[in-house]
């Protein structure tokens, strides 16, 4: 890699222009700071495609989609049920129960009666 100050480089700008496509990297400098890199168009790297890009790192076993028969297949109403005895018991005596309105799926409330 060549530094060469941008006074100097614009009197040699063809010299430079044939380097850098050569394939030498060239800084241009102003003040002793980098101002410009000269590279070749034709030798830039060329980044790795996204699509694919994590093959061999990321696996997905074939059974990913089957049910997980660990688990209860919990309807929605026995999730509510299981959340109103959670809300109602003394572990959370703090707070005050919500009526079944405000939990209906059509209207959730806050503990304050507003609309969400």
């Amino acid at each position: 890699m060549e530094t060469i100050d941008i006074n100097q480089a614009v009197l040699q700008i063809n010299q430079l222009l044939e380097m850098a496509a050569e394939g030498k990297e060239i800084i241009i400098t102003k003040n002793h700071q980098p101002m410009v890199k000269l590279i070749s168009a034709k030798f830039q790297t060329k980044k790795p495609p996204l699509f694919g890009s994590d093959r061999d790192r990321i696996s997905i076993s074939d059974d990913f989609d089957e049910e997980d028969f660990d688990q209860p297949n919990t309807s929605i109403d026995e999730w509510e049920n299981q959340l109103l005895k959670f809300i109602n018991s003394p572990l959370n005596s703090n707070l005050r129960p919500l009526s079944d309105e405000a939990i209906s799926r059509e209207n959730i409330y806050t503990r304050e009666d507003e609309m969400l």
